[in-house]
């Protein structure tokens, strides 16, 4: 179990979810964002990151797979009622879907380059008997098929013969009625299904028929000839007896493909996992994503690692994003940041957390592939001011909880980042409690990252066996954050460096130098 419940929102996870639903073509693709969920399981990790590669080297290629939008809930939920009868569109989304499996079974035939994606289709039927049938009833563009039927072809021929007596029928009584004023400006037109004659109602009785509508306040009235009621009567039987056999041709389809029903629910479920291992890889080619190597052991060697969101944003406003190399080992569990406000402490915490929290649910992180990365059980996290008003906690309260639970929760196999360890207090006993939990999560041989202003956890990050100290490069002269993570010696918050460049008047500083602490002083120093 993670740490806190709001773990993915904490991280940016929430945020890289919505990237990645809004790169889904389907609601299926979505669907597997939302249930994309933190593992590890070394080998499942493994096999999630390198079909994302897989996609992602496919993409860089230049090549595409045919991936639908369509949702197949509906036809499932239909094909698995026992009278549950498909439409039309349905059949035509079917083989679109049978379609584009063939085309990717096609594709992988060809290639030995992808076999991780290849792999998911090792247990695919071919889907071309579905095709086949289908299309005997369906042309290339959706359109019913003339042919489908021998019936309906009799049916369809005979139905073009009555329409085409009826209409000549019909134009002969127009014409009549327009040599002889009875005619408004308009044509012969169609009302319900029937030939009607516009007739001014001064006229009316002049053509003998039935009025099926009026128009212009009545001045208009719509009569179907009398000569034509019986062929037009004839014309409702022959599209009745049509619509009874397509009803009947779609019911024999209906059973024909809900034989296929276990294998329309792999296609279906195939084409949305491949929607989103599509989605996963086009995130990875935003953020620079990288397979990396990945080990069982809780440590990790990583090269070049960005914060993701933070290379999109930067990126979009052209500005530069400086990667961070960090080590965790055995020897050197805890490292310690230090340095000062808005330098970048709290981004680098961010930074391993959210990638280490991404390659654990199968996205690529955001590093040099030569990095190592280690696995983790858990994940805890205490970043931001927690406090709640609501359980009447302050922020000191708040912190010292999440400690609470990282002391009892954690052993060598979880990762913690901790910002701002001991804050909210006062410093003399926020830095001794930051101290003494550190010693103590230490003795629990966790890895993780702490930032601190406080001198005396710098100094136990010095010479105590575990931790390792770090900082964030800052340019002394020009007093201005360099956001270069430094491993290996601690970092001045400098406090009265920053207050003097502000522009505070330099008696406040002397004094607050002159009170200040002296082993603080040399700390910094």
């Amino acid at each position: 179990m993670n740490f806190p419940e709001n773990i993915e929102q904490v991280l940016g996870v929430d945020e890289v979810k919505d990237i990645l639903r809004s790169y889904c073509r389907s609601n299926g693709g979505r669907q597997f964002v939302d249930r994309m969920s933190f593992s590890s399981r070394i080998k499942q990790i493994q096999l999630w990151l390198n079909q994302t590669d897989q996609f992602k080297k496919m993409i860089d290629s230049g090549k595409t797979l045919p991936v639908t939008d369509i949702d197949f809930n509906e036809t499932i939920t239909i094909l698995g009622q026992k009278h549950g009868l498909l439409d039309k569109q349905h059949f035509v989304e079917i083989r679109s879907l049978c379609a584009d499996i063939q085309s990717v079974l096609d594709f992988f035939d060809d290639s030995e380059h992808y076999p991780e994606l290849k792999r998911l289709l090792e247990e695919m039927e071919s889907p071309n008997p579905l095709i086949d049938k289908i299309s005997e009833v369906f042309d290339e563009f959706g359109d019913w098929k003339r042919d489908a039927t021998f019936l309906l072809s009799q049916i369809l021929d005979e139905l073009e013969g009555q329409e085409k007596q009826i209409y000549s029928s019909v134009r002969k009584v127009y014409q009549l009625a327009a040599n002889s004023g009875w005619t408004a400006e308009t044509d012969v037109t169609v009302k319900d299904g029937r030939y009607v004659i516009p007739i001014f109602a001064e006229h009316k009785r002049k053509l003998r028929g039935i009025m099926h509508d009026e128009s212009g306040g009545g001045k208009i009235l719509y009569i179907e000839p009398i000569e034509v009621l019986e062929a037009t009567n004839k014309l409702k039987e022959l599209e009745l007896a049509r619509n009874r056999e397509m009803k009947r041709i779609l019911a024999e389809l209906t059973a024909f493909v809900r034989d296929y029903l276990s294998d329309i629910k792999k296609f279906a479920h195939y084409m949305s996992m491949l929607d989103f291992i599509r989605a996963k890889a086009k995130f990875a080619v935003d953020v620079e994503g990288s397979l990396v190597a990945v080990s069982s052991k809780s440590t990790c060697e990583i090269k070049e690692m960005y914060h993701p969101l933070l290379l999109i944003s930067n990126r979009d406003k052209s500005k530069e994003t400086v990667p961070m190399d960090l080590t965790l080992t055995e020897d050197e569990r805890i490292i310690v940041i230090s340095g000062p406000n808005a330098g970048g402490k709290s981004v680098s915490i961010k930074t391993l957390s959210l990638n280490q929290y991404l390659l654990q649910c199968g996205l690529l992180p955001s590093a040099n592939p030569e990095s190592e990365f280690g696995l983790f059980t858990k994940i805890l996290v205490d970043i931001g001011d927690n406090q709640s008003i609501e359980n009447d906690l302050s922020s000191y309260s708040s912190h010292l909880t999440a400690m609470k639970y990282f002391i009892k929760h954690v052993n060598e196999r979880s990762l913690i980042v901790v910002d701002e360890l001991g804050s909210g207090t006062d410093p003399n006993f926020g830095g001794a409690m930051a101290e003494a939990i550190l010693l103590e999560l230490n003795k629990q041989r966790c890895k993780g990252l702490v930032t601190t202003h406080f001198g005396n956890v710098k100094s136990i990050a010095k010479s105590v066996e575990g931790f390792a100290n770090a900082s964030m490069a800052y340019d002394t002269e020009k007093l201005k954050p360099l956001y270069r993570f430094v491993l290996g010696k601690p970092g001045s918050s400098f406090a009265l460096e920053v207050a003097q460049n502000i522009g505070l008047p330099s008696r406040i500083i002397k004094a607050a130098r002159k009170r200040s602490n002296i082993k603080q002083q040399k700390t910094e120093e």
